[in-house]
C-alpha cells in the first residue's frame, strides 16, 4: 500500500488486533491517533484502536457504522466515570463498507476533535485530564474487555500516533501525505483528493548479446581423398542416382543429385 507497504486485516473476533507491548496513551494529555479503515461489515460497530480496558479504563475509539449516530465514537476515564465522546454523523451507506476512509481523534487538553478524511467532524469538552494508567496498553483494531463483535473486520492502514495535538492543517496534511492504501487483492477507489502514486518504471530487461557457434571443421578421411565436381552425366542420373543419394554414372564415377541435375564425382 501506498502508506505504509502492508495493510493489516483484521477477521473481526478477539484476536483482530495489534498489541504494542508497554506502549500506552497513559498519563498523556494531548495526543492524536489517525489511521485508514476499510470496514468488511456494515452491519457491526468496531474498535478501531484502544488504551486501556473497555468501561473500566482508558481511552478508545470505534467506528459506529451499524449504530444509529453513524460516527467516530470515543470513551475514556476510570473508576466508574467513563465518558462518551462522539463526532458528527461520518458514515453514509456508500462509505460505511468496502471503501477507504481515514479517521483520526485528536485530545487537546479538555478539547476532543474528530476528523474524517481530513475535515474536523465534531468538538467535545473532556474534563477528566490526563489518560489514566490501566492494564492494557496501545491496541489497534479492538477494544479489550468488550464483546469480539466490536474487534476490527475490514483493514488498517497508516496508523499514526502522536504525543502531541495535531493541528487541523496536521491533519489535512496527514489524511493527504499518502493516497488511500491497495487492498490485498485489488485497489478500491480512494476517499477524497489524494496524490497519484509515483509510477514504477519496469525493470529493464538485460539483453543478451548473441553467441556465435565456432564453425565446425570439416573431419577429413583419412583413407578417401575429397570428391572433385566434374561434369554432369548427361545430364541424366543412372544406376539409382537420387537427392542425397549415391549412384554410379555411365564411365563408372559416383552420381550425386544436386538442384541444377545429376553431377558426377571423381573418387
Amino acid at each position: 500500500p501506498s502508506c505504509t507497504g502492508q495493510s493489516w486485516r483484521g477477521a473481526g473476533d478477539a484476536a483482530s488486533h495489534v498489541g504494542f507491548g508497554a506502549a500506552t496513551l497513559a498519563g498523556l494529555d494531548s495526543f492524536t491517533v489517525a489511521a485508514w479503515l476499510r470496514l468488511d461489515d456494515a452491519s457491526r460497530d468496531v474498535g478501531w484502536f484502544s488504551s486501556g480496558e473497555y468501561a473500566t479504563c482508558g481511552f478508545m475509539c470505534q467506528a459506529r457504522v451499524q449504530h444509529s449516530a453513524r460516527d467516530l465514537h470515543c470513551r475514556a476515564g476510570a473508576d466508574g466515570d467513563f465518558q462518551a465522546y462522539n463526532s458528527d454523523p461520518v458514515f453514509t451507506a456508500s462509505n460505511s463498507y468496502g471503501q477507504w476512509v481515514h479517521v483520526a481523534v485528536v485530545k487537546d487538553g479538555a478539547t476532543i476533535r474528530h476528523y474524517f478524511n481530513g475535515q474536523a467532524v465534531g468538538t467535545n469538552a473532556y474534563g477528566l485530564g490526563a489518560v489514566p494508567s490501566c492494564s492494557n496498553g496501545f491496541r489497534v483494531g479492538g477494544w479489550p474487555g468488550a464483546d469480539a463483535s466490536t474487534y476490527l473486520a475490514g483493514l488498517v492502514d497508516g496508523v499514526r500516533v502522536f504525543s502531541t495535538a495535531q493541528s487541523e492543517a496536521e491533519i489535512q496534511a496527514l489524511a493527504a501525505s499518502c493516497s488511500a492504501p491497495s487492498d490485498e487483492p485489488a485497489s478500491d477507489p480512494a476517499p477524497g483528493p489524494a496524490p497519484e502514486d509515483p509510477v514504477e518504471e519496469p525493470a529493464s530487461e538485460p539483453v543478451e548479446s548473441p553467441v556465435e557457434e565456432p564453425a565446425s571443421e570439416p573431419v577429413e578421411s583419412p583413407d578417401t581423398p575429397e570428391p572433385q565436381l566434374a561434369n554432369v552425366c548427361d545430364g541424366q542420373p543412372t544406376d539409382g542416382c537420387t537427392h542425397n543419394v549415391m549412384g554410379t554414372c555411365s564411365d563408372g564415377r559416383v552420381c550425386a543429385m544436386s538442384a541444377t541435375g545429376a553431377h558426377c564425382w571423381l573418387v
